[in-house]
């Protein structure tokens, strides 16, 4: 009789990668047959995310361990395999169940009651990490009879194995190990699967020594084991990036603000990576020549919303009728001239280097002074070293072109905790208030951005 099979996902605030790690499991050639999330309150996207999949149950646990987490799991699902696998974890290939579920037979054993899989690095994870985990999971399988080694972030076992011992729900840490020892003090055996691959960004401990692991992993990559291969999920055409542009008309230069905007609307059609853009404006109705979606922002008579607070609104608008997006893109009107490919850019960057937020910034080599509230000028900057031995400064330019992660707008921030700046060596900038008619236009030559 063919075994049922219950993959049981843990999950804590993983709109980053929740989408990638259940397209991954309903592409398998073993297709699962029921997927259980086990949710620990998350307050971003993850549930909403998780819910446009054919998930069989979504349980919340509240207070979270991580072997209570995987009991509670095990106790609402049936199958007679019980995978595990934490929600950043992003499966391989599409046999990666299969390679688990083949490892109940590994060299021959009969007795294997947990098997568990290679986890990966991604090309952006830390170099501590990256070394840890090619260190810890290696290229060859191998039967444990003893060494009680044993991962949940990517594992199987038997029920019958479970209902024998469950996992320790007191401990913080390490309750794979834990429940490993214990198993193999009945005299079953453990199963490592190399071919059973994840990709996994965070690794198994933290450390300073970034010379030391750097080091390391230059070596692993000139030996062939380590790789920087970026994956499917992580390549452009593979997420949603939704523009939203604040545009607020000044009807006295609504025809200089009209000719702004029209070229920041044919820059974001010229891409296409990017989802149609939005409109948040004070206008009951902003004329554009591409009948783009508009949201109105009502705002109090002495002071608008904050450019974050408009992202929101956009954002908002398109979450009530369409699926939740990965990205947002921002941009202002009113910078003028941007090369050519900006956007596209900006999206390659941020998924390089998986960061929350990446903008464009102005290298900036000049000396700064501020105007205290004693009256006196202060120097920021009183190193007159050359430019290469000095540390690179940056302005920010946001309205250039800005990307975050939808988690990020959704709090109420433009920027997240990891950002990357894409550098700009020129721009130009145009201010249409009524109030400030100055043109700004900076330039500096050289370089490569």
């Amino acid at each position: 009789m063919k075994s049922t099979v219950s993959v049981i996902i843990r999950s804590k605030n993983e709109e980053h990668y929740i989408k990638a790690c259940l397209e991954a499991i309903f592409s398998q050639t073993r297709v699962p047959d029921e997927v259980i999330i086990v949710d620990n309150e998350s307050e971003d996207a993850t549930v909403q995310i998780a819910g446009t999949f054919p998930i069989s149950k979504i349980v919340t646990i509240r207070s979270y361990s991580p072997g209570g987490a995987l009991n509670l799991g095990v106790a609402n699902s049936s199958g007679d395999v019980l995978v595990f696998l934490s929600a950043h974890c992003v499966p391989c290939r599409a046999t990666w169940l299969q390679d688990l579920l083949d490892g109940f037979g590994g060299h021959g054993s009969s007795d294997i009651a947990g098997v568990y899989g290679r986890q990966i690095p991604l090309p952006y994870s830390h170099p501590q990490d990256k070394r840890d985990l090619y260190a810890v999971f290696g290229e060859e399988d191998k039967l444990q009879t003893k060494e009680s080694f044993f991962h949940n972030a990517n594992s199987a076992i038997l029920r019958v194995a479970w209902d024998e011992i469950q996992f320790d729900e007191e401990t913080v840490h390490i309750e794979d190990r834990i429940w490993a020892k214990n198993i193999l003090s009945t005299g079953k055996k453990i199963f490592y699967s190399s071919s059973a691959e994840v990709y996994h960004w965070n690794g198994l401990h933290s450390s300073s020594d970034l010379k030391r692991s750097s080091n390391s992993i230059t070596i692993l990559k000139d030996l062939g084991i380590a790789k920087d291969e970026v994956p499917d999920f992580l390549k452009p055409h593979r997420v949603t990036i939704l523009p939203i542009i604040p545009a607020s008309l000044d009807q006295k230069l609504k025809t200089e603000f009209a000719a702004q905007l029209h070229e920041l609307l044919t820059n974001l059609r010229d891409s296409k990576l990017l989802l149609p853009p939005i409109l948040v404006t004070d206008s009951s109705y902003l004329e554009t020549d591409g009948h783009e979606r508009q949201v109105v922002a009502k705002a109090g008579k002495k002071a608008g919303i904050s450019i974050e607070q408009a992202l929101q609104l956009g954002l908002e608008d398109f979450e009530r009728t369409d699926a939740t997006p990965d990205f947002v893109l921002y941009a202002n009107p009113q910078y003028l001239a941007r090369r050519e490919g900006l956007f596209d850019d900006l999206v390659r960057l941020i998924l390089a280097n998986g960061s929350d937020t990446v903008f464009c910034g102005y290298e900036d080599f000049g000396h700064y002074w501020t105007l205290g509230l004693d009256g006196d000028w202060k120097q920021t900057d009183t190193d007159l070293a050359p430019r290469e031995l000095r540390p690179r400064n940056f302005r920010a330019l946001y309205g250039l072109g800005t990307i975050s992660r939808a988690a990020t707008i959704r709090r109420g921030s433009l920027v997240g905790s990891g950002t990357s700046i894409l550098p700009i060596h020129q721009y130009r900038y145009e201010s249409s208030t009524t109030s400030n008619r100055e043109k700004l236009v900076s330039e500096r030559g050289g370089g490569h951005a």
